[in-house]
């Protein structure tokens, strides 16, 4: 089924280039619809889908974060600012429509004959109708269908997506079942006692767990971490060359051992070590300061990017327009700028749009991937081959490479794999502040 709508969807672009944000709306919307009702969507301006998008766009473009107060919702409809209940009923309609239809549809269709193996078919058929619950499955069964399709269509601002989140613990953390935002990650009784730390939704396709709260974050992420503190894999990383970066990388001995090389150059008591060198550069930014003012946050991104090289590869850059922290500013803003969260969430849900040629509308990711990469190389290697080169003339003083260089023991079977996550952890220490 999904190689049929990816054949669909090339079509699509074949014949109308230039509408590639609709036609991939029409793609997933198909999937969406065959896998949970088994509906088989038009290839173009399919009625269903067309319906259910615009009953999603009234009701995402209403249910903002900035307007989640609950006591709103007791305020007259006829009072200036209170649009929401005043759309209300249209969006009940609306929204009641998506609820219904599909799920009528695919009973009919059960009853004819006419349809085939999905999420509502499978789960109508092992429903005993003898069994008392047998309505409330139904119903129950009709809702979680209704939210696969809701979900991804959900509000967050890409912006300040905090804020979302933040909102949807405090307007939905109380509530049992939500529809078709999110809901509670466990029973009332697991629950967090402060109602929204944890939030579970589904976006594009995937699950996300989102906490709001710094105590259960720490009680997850670092008490538990071996159970908890994983990432998921983003399909972009690797074609821009960038999944070499441990902020990005999966929870595993790779990571750990990227970690380590941070943990022991960077932990309290070797602080002290690197004032010096702070204080210096300090110095440096107070001179840039003095004699040009005007370019404070150009002055302020050398003076972090110095102090970066310096305590990580012992590279002393110069006051200004350093020709190595240029280049490594340069690559990041290139990568920085193609990988926006709502493209890696796209590619990631559907990674076979990353076979699709570069040419193609939409594919601008692809068209700049090749010298993403060969800027991120140079990140990866040419700082690195700099220290490396300094240690071994003697011309270097102590930094996270050289400390961990020479604790790495050449006649160590391991110590090849050892010197690469060296490399990928210290390049991950500069990006880091970008990201």
């Amino acid at each position: 089924m999904q190689m049929t709508n990816a054949h669909e969807l090339l079509l699509n672009l074949l014949e109308d280039p230039s509408d590639f944000p609709k036609h991939l709306e029409m793609h997933s919307g198909s999937i969406i619809m065959s896998s949970v009702y088994s509906y088989e969507a038009s290839r173009h301006d399919d009625p269903m889908i067309e319906r259910i998008s615009m009953a999603l766009e009234v009701v995402i473009q209403e249910l903002r974060p900035e307007i989640a107060a609950v006591f709103i919702l007791r305020l007259p409809s006829w009072l200036p600012g209170i649009r929401l209940k005043r759309v209300a009923p249209l969006a009940r309609k609306l929204t009641s429509e998506i609820l219904e239809i599909p799920f009528a549809y695919t009973e009919g269709g059960l009853a004819a004959g006419s349809v085939s193996s999905c999420m509502v078919v499978d789960n109508l058929l092992n429903i005993d109708e003898d069994d008392s619950d047998s309505a409330w499955q139904k119903k129950a069964l009709k809702e979680s269908a209704a939210t696969v399709y809701g979900g991804n269509a959900l509000a967050i601002d890409v912006n300040a997506p905090w804020l979302t989140y933040k909102a949807w613990g405090s307007q939905y953390g109380k509530c049992t079942l939500i529809i078709p935002v999110a809901s509670n990650s466990g029973t009332d009784s697991d629950a967090p006692e402060s109602s929204g730390d944890v939030v579970y939704t589904r976006l594009f396709l995937q699950d996300n767990i989102i906490i709001n709260s710094e105590q259960v974050a720490r009680d997850l992420l670092e008490h538990r971490s071996q159970n908890y503190s994983d990432r998921p894999e983003i399909a972009t990383n690797e074609l821009f060359g960038i999944d070499y970066s441990t902020a990005f990388m999966p929870y595993g001995n790779r990571w750990r051992l990227q970690r380590k090389f941070m943990q022991q150059s960077f932990r309290q008591d070797v602080a002290p070590n690197f004032r010096t060198m702070q204080v210096a550069k300090a110095h440096e930014l107070l001179l840039n300061l003095l004699e040009d003012p005007s370019d404070f946050p150009k002055h302020l991104e050398m003076h972090s990017g110095s102090v970066i090289m310096s305590s990580v590869y012992s590279y002393e850059a110069s006051r200004r327009d350093d020709p190595m922290i240029e280049r490594i500013s340069m690559t990041l803003e290139v990568t920085i700028q193609e990988l926006r969260p709502e493209v890696a969430a796209v590619f990631s849900a559907f990674p076979y749009l990353l076979r699709l040629p570069s040419w193609l509308p939409g594919m601008r990711l692809k068209r700049v991937a090749p010298l993403a990469r060969k800027l991120g190389t140079e990140i990866l290697e040419i700082p690195f081959a700099y220290t490396e080169g300094g240690l071994a003339a003697g011309s270097v003083s102590s930094c996270m490479v050289v400390d961990s260089l020479l604790n790495i023991d050449e006649n160590d079977s391991n110590s090849a794999w050892q010197k690469k996550a060296l490399k990928e952890s210290a390049a991950t220490m500069y990006a880091g502040e970008h990201i």
